[in-house]
């Protein structure tokens, strides 16, 4: 215990990783059976913390056998547990030891699931065990008894219920979605409810959703504008009818950033739903036509939006009168450093995938290509991109092709 007052966690600063851990391992093991000691008090609980995270399985499952959990709702104690919970996680494994202790702070848990609730360093381990999904069944059991009302009180409870629905069962969450619609106010979507509430647009039926409309269609404006309804309002476009969304905010939608969050799901949604006329209402309100696939291409330093550059895709494969422009302003804009990077092989692949791309397009774009294959088939992702440029190249540019994919395939043999 001495021993640990006087380890500074300066040691860790600028080593690599594999000496971090190295450094860790052999601290914890020095310590480890004080561990629970150390536990319950809070400067060194947090100095704990930071050696934990680099333990190997081995090393963790030493330190885990001789923890004991007397209380799961102590302050210092959740600070350590939390952190050993996240790092099973992380590592994907269960030894032994790491099942008896999950089963042991479950157990804890499930005696006063109220209190467990009310503390947040609690409501922090109980996330961590339902993805862990260990033996979870009791535990969802125990949250399933708690009154919503009281969830709703708390932004730490409310958190913790909203993963709570992803493993409970089908009728638990049947029943809970229809109970939150039954209560549901803009209000609720304006503050810490408004996740949980994200949580329920992914689990409502087309009826449910229509429901939630009628409750804010006086508002949606109004939420797509506030910095918490904006996200409640991104979730409910994406899995909803954007015509009836897009007729409320069509007489403002200019009023919005081409990078705005909202117009942006709304856009693809209404890409994937094939909504021609949103697209080209909204493109002409939104965008100078000239530059449109510039502007959502690239960022103001110059380089790809790893953002809005989905956008440019959906718009460029829609079947709008602006279409074969956006094709021409991609054409225009591409460069030979998009073959080697990632997002430049996907604006190409899916460029070079539209249905109705034309033969000029084509030819334009693969015929600078060629003298690159050798590089693109080497590349990370060329592969890819070469199927895509064979799939609509001439006999001449498939024959090119072939001849580097047979040549790479001799060499490896």
């Amino acid at each position: 215990m001495e021993y640990f007052k006087r380890v500074q966690t300066t040691e860790l600063d600028g080593l690599p990783w594999n000496e971090k851990q190295e450094v860790s391992e052999k601290v914890i093991e020095i310590i480890r059976n004080n561990v629970n000691e150390i536990m319950q008090i809070n400067s060194q609980a947090k100095k704990l913390e930071l050696f934990i995270r680099y333990l190997s399985v081995d090393a963790l499952s030493d330190l885990v056998e001789k923890v004991s959990v007397v209380d799961v709702h102590n302050k210092n104690i959740t600070y350590v547990l939390e952190t050993i919970l996240k790092k099973i996680e992380q590592q994907k494994t269960l030894t032994e030891s790491y099942t008896n202790l999950l089963v042991s702070i479950s157990n804890g848990i499930q005696k006063n699931i109220m209190k467990s609730f009310k503390s947040k360093g609690t409501n922090h381990i109980i996330r961590v065990l339902l993805r862990i999904k260990y033996n979870v069944e009791g535990l969802i059991d125990s949250i399933k008894k708690v009154p919503i009302e009281y969830i709703l009180e708390d932004l730490t409870r409310t958190a913790t219920f909203v993963e709570y629905l992803s493993y409970t069962s089908d009728e638990e969450k049947s029943k809970v979605v229809k109970h939150l619609l039954s209560i549901l106010t803009v209000d609720h979507l304006k503050g810490y409810t408004s996740f949980l509430y994200e949580k329920v647009c992914k689990l409502s039926d087309d009826a449910q959703l229509d429901q939630i409309f009628l409750v804010i269609k006086p508002a949606v404006l109004e939420l797509c504008r506030d910095e918490v309804g904006n996200y409640f309002m991104q979730t409910f476009i994406s899995v909803y009818d954007p015509v009836k969304v897009y007729k409320i905010l069509k007489p403002d939608i200019h009023s919005f950033n081409t990078n705005n969050n909202v117009v942006q799901i709304l856009l693809t949604r209404a890409s994937d739903m094939g909504c021609t006329d949103i697209l080209e209402s909204a493109i002409k309100r939104l965008f100078t036509i000239d530059t449109i696939m510039h502007t959502l291409l690239f960022h103001k330093t110059g380089g790809f939006d790893s953002k809005s550059y989905k956008l440019a895709i959906k718009l460029m494969c829609a079947k709008t009168k602006y279409q074969n422009a956006l094709q021409m302003q991609c054409v225009a804009l591409y460069e030979r450093y998009w073959l080697f990077n990632k997002i430049g092989q996907e604006i190409i692949i899916s460029l070079l995938r539209c249905t109705n791309i034309s033969s000029e397009v084509i030819t334009l774009l693969t015929s600078t290509m060629t003298k690159e294959f050798i590089g693109i088939h080497e590349s990370k992702g060329g592969s890819a991109l070469l199927d895509a440029i064979y799939s609509v190249a001439d006999r001449d540019t498939r024959r090119k092709i072939a001849i580097v994919r047979k040549r790479n395939q001799s060499c490896s043999e």
